[in-house]
């Protein structure tokens, strides 16, 4: 979707292709730009999935078990 989205409908990068450094900087820059930010955002997608489900998962019953009983070396390092 972003490829369709930046690079087809809107025109500002190129969806495919290569040129080397040496006969053009700026194009070559362009062509390695897509392909750069694409993974990373599926990844701090996923992690940002993770991340807004901790807090609910830390206050679940389960996890107030846990402390109870005392196992908090389970659940990563003790806190002061």
């Amino acid at each position: 979707m972003m490829l369709l989205l930046i690079s087809v409908n809107l025109g500002w990068l190129p969806a495919s292709g290569y040129e080397s450094p040496r006969v053009d900087p700026r194009r070559s820059f362009q062509t390695m730009l897509m392909p750069s930010i694409m993974p990373g955002t599926a990844l701090a997608v996923a992690l940002m999935r993770h991340t807004s489900s901790m807090p609910g998962v830390l206050q679940a019953d389960y996890m107030r078990t846990t402390r109870a009983k005392g196992l908090r070396d389970a659940l990563g390092p003790k806190e002061t």
